[in-house]
């Protein structure tokens, strides 16, 4: 499931890491 789209890597990380904190898994792809 993507969860968003982001232009700003910095925060792609974040929003990642806010996920990651609820206890989901995250990946970050690159195009």
């Amino acid at each position: 499931i993507q969860m968003g789209a982001f232009r700003n890597e910095a925060k792609a990380n974040a929003f990642a890491n806010q996920l990651r904190q609820q206890g989901m898994s995250a990946s970050i792809y690159r195009p």
